[in-house]
């Protein structure tokens, strides 16, 4: 649009210096003939059919002239015709505008009585030394063309001769080639506009259905594909996006039923290991009872028992995560408050009576599943106490921020060093410096709060500084 409006611009200017200067053009040419008749007619005064323009030429001077003493100079044999007396203001300067000025070759305007001054007096004084003057003036605030040219007789310089042509109908014409621009080039434009833009968008469809496809695509939308028609790239690049998102809808068909048939097997393993792992602890309680073995084997049934105790944890643990991720469509969410569930949350974890542990709640009601953040908070109360010194503190503070109810527990322990802050919610991932067998951790405590939080729609974020301490946020829906 830019460039059209600049092209009608400059091709408007152009039409219009072209139309001032072909009319200017054509008044030099017309005031040039009238001249050019002037001179002829002084250079050849006896040929026949010659004659100016708005004079009368007199053969025999003395004619119907009483009185007469004869031809006085060249200019005595020629006779203004009178102006009307009835005539109108517009009319008479019409008829004086239209009427040549003759000067003799002192400067003297002549053969008519009305008209005391030339034209233009610096084009007089060209003239007069014989050169043809073509110029614009002023005159009472209307713009004339002058030509001013020298009237040579047969042996010397007679005098000079101007005629004018007024500019004001060059002017109209201007005037309205300019209103006619004016109202062109805008109209010429928002067509131009309208047109565009229709072309443009129906141009352009394709890739905003391409585009539209691509925004709206994800792994539980890969359905939507785009109607293509006719043969054009345009077709052939939505046949191929078609075509890429079958290809990706097929592979997360294949990966989903693996990762079911995963999760499946996680919950039937820990299910069915839980009963010889129950056993393991029932056989090695009675061995701890029994008086007739020797302390040597008691200590070999406490290894076994504290294996099958750390096991246990472990297969509860995995059992809570493939629960937790089969309830993420349907978690039967509800509005509770949580002070009650960190209440139960505190009491599991033993930590209603340690001394490191600040509250800071506000009676806040949100959108949850109790027993799932009850065990999210108690993982994360868990995993703060272990790494808390006894001489450190650990904050627990529940706010409503932007619409949600946001729960933080602060502790300041060792920290995780920053390379290991984006994979400690990964499965069976352990910090080295922190986080290990020996300090009771199975690696799956924060793979559960992730699995609850995603359940409840909310987000988890974890901060850390080494030697400064781990930070905790959930954010869940307010009630």
């Amino acid at each position: 649009i830019a460039t059209l409006t600049f092209a009608m611009i400059l091709l408007g200017g152009l039409l219009t210096f072209a139309t001032q200067k072909f009319a200017l053009q054509s008044i030099d040419n017309e005031l040039l003939s009238r001249a050019t008749t002037v001179q002829r007619e002084f250079r050849n005064p006896r040929q026949q059919g010659q004659g100016i323009p708005g004079f009368n030429r007199i053969d025999n001077p003395n004619s119907g002239q009483p009185g007469s003493q004869g031809p006085r100079g060249p200019f005595d044999r020629l006779r203004q015709p009178p102006i009307p007396p009835d005539l109108d203001d517009e009319s008479r300067e019409v008829l004086i505008l239209r009427r040549p000025r003759f000067v003799n070759p002192r400067g003297e305007v002549i053969l008519d009585p009305n008209i005391k001054e030339p034209w233009d007096s610096e084009a007089l004084q060209a003239s007069l030394k014989g050169q043809t003057v073509l110029k614009t003036i002023k005159y009472n605030q209307t713009n004339l063309r002058i030509v001013s040219a020298p009237i040579q007789g047969r042996t010397e310089l007679m005098g000079a001769v101007q005629f004018a042509s007024d500019l004001a109908p060059m002017a109209a014409i201007q005037s309205s080639q300019l209103l006619v621009l004016a109202i062109l080039i805008p109209a010429t434009l928002l067509l131009a506009s309208i047109g565009a833009t229709f072309l443009t968008r129906r141009a352009l469809k394709p890739i905003e259905d391409l585009t539209s496809a691509a925004h709206n695509l994800g792994a539980n939308n890969l359905s939507q594909r785009i109607p293509t028609q006719g043969d054009d790239e345009f077709a052939q690049l939505a046949e191929e996006f078609n075509g890429m998102i079958a290809r990706l809808q097929s592979s997360f068909s294949e990966k989903e039923s693996l990762l079911k048939a995963q999760k499946q097997f996680t919950a039937d393993a820990s299910h069915e290991l839980r009963t010889p792992l129950t056993r393991i602890k029932i056989i090695t309680s009675s061995a701890q009872d029994d008086e007739s073995l020797d302390i040597d084997t008691k200590e070999r049934f406490q290894t076994i028992q504290t294996a099958s105790d750390h096991m246990t944890a472990l297969v509860e643990q995995m059992l809570t995560l493939a629960r937790t991720e089969n309830l993420k469509e349907s978690p039967n969410l509800e509005p509770y408050s949580l002070t009650s569930v960190i209440a139960n949350a505190v009491q599991l974890s033993n930590l209603d009576q340690d001394p490191r542990l600040k509250l800071e709640l506000k009676d806040k009601r949100a959108l949850i599943n109790p027993p799932l953040l009850e065990r999210a908070i108690l993982n994360l109360l868990t995993n703060a106490a272990r790494h808390t010194p006894e001489n450190g503190t650990i904050t627990l503070k529940t706010e409503e921020l932007n619409g949600q109810i946001v729960i933080s527990i602060k502790d300041t322990g060792e920290g995780i060093p920053a390379e290991h802050l984006a994979k400690i919610t990964h499965r069976f991932y352990r910090v080295d410096s922190a986080r290990n067998q020996a300090t009771g951790g199975t690696g799956l405590g924060l793979s559960i709060v992730e699995s609850i939080v995603a359940a409840h729609g909310g987000t988890l974020k974890i901060t850390s500084e080494p030697n400064q301490g781990t930070t905790a946020t959930i954010s869940v829906k307010k009630a």
